[in-house]
């Protein structure tokens, strides 16, 4: 019911062109689409489209295998996965692919390199990854730039990597968010250095904007009970230079202070 829209003939012709991709995206290697038709009711107010379609057999998964993952188990590898065995071959081959890439960086191989190959028997595919794990990668030094009130080791405590861990893009991800999360910065942004060379030790640089020191908010409300109330909120956003904050909040009103 949601799905009913106008009748537009050129969107007809589109899809069917698209559909023997879709057909072979859910498994329908062999899909075919022979013709379209469409007929409309006597007043002419209601299109109904019918495409021949003949999907053959859906081909499945039969079995996944990996070579050369030395340092990470299958089990782990596949836990990432979207195809699994049973299931009909579909796109999500290549996001699979991109997937053990993406677990292989965030496990000290930034290098690795997946090819992925497909052997078919009738109706069923064995797929193989070909894993090259490249050289392990370790975080070398951490530089901090745009800290003029905060103490080097009050970043690097927020840091999830640390000097000598191994390389993580997701831990990367996830330290740039410990550090916004502290609420004195504007902006953070860590880059790389030496992973574009395929170096075995990877510098982090930690680019920070930081806040204001002081910030002053003031605000006023009415309720029936308390009637108008003002309230002024003075913070220390970087107390120390321990990213830590401070707030005192004075209130007042007709009814309450404090």
């Amino acid at each position: 019911f949601f799905r009913l829209g106008p009748y537009r003939p050129k969107i007809v012709e589109d899809d069917f062109k698209n559909l023997p991709r879709i057909l072979q995206n859910q498994g329908a290697l062999e899909g075919k689409v022979f013709n379209h038709r469409t007929a409309f009711n006597p007043l002419r107010d209601k299109a109904t489209v019918t495409f021949a379609v003949h999907e053959g057999e859906v081909t499945r998964v039969r079995e996944v295998r990996f070579t050369g993952n030395d340092h990470l188990s299958d089990r782990r590898i596949r836990r990432h996965l979207k195809v699994k065995e049973g299931e009909p071959v579909s796109p999500h081959l290549e996001r699979d692919k991109e997937q053990i890439l993406i677990t292989y960086a965030n496990h000290g191989f930034p290098y690795a390199v997946v090819t992925q190959e497909t052997v078919r028997e009738e109706n069923q595919v064995t797929l193989i990854y070909h894993i090259n794990e490249g050289q392990e990668v370790r975080i070398g030094e951490i530089l901090v730039l745009g800290n003029e009130r905060t103490r080097q080791k009050a970043v690097e405590q927020a840091l999830v990597l640390k000097k000598d861990d191994l390389f993580s893009y997701d831990k990367i991800v996830k330290s740039e968010r410990s550090l916004r999360r502290s609420g004195s910065f504007k902006s953070v942004h860590i880059e790389t250095i030496g992973l574009a060379e395929k170096e075995p030790v990877v510098h982090l640089l930690v680019k920070l904007e930081e806040h204001r020191k002081i910030l002053l908010d003031f605000g006023v409300t009415y309720a029936t009970d308390d009637q108008f109330t003002g309230s002024l909120t003075l913070s220390h956003v970087n107390l120390w230079g321990t990213t830590r904050r401070a707030n005192v909040k004075l209130t007042g009103g007709r009814d309450i202070q404090r």
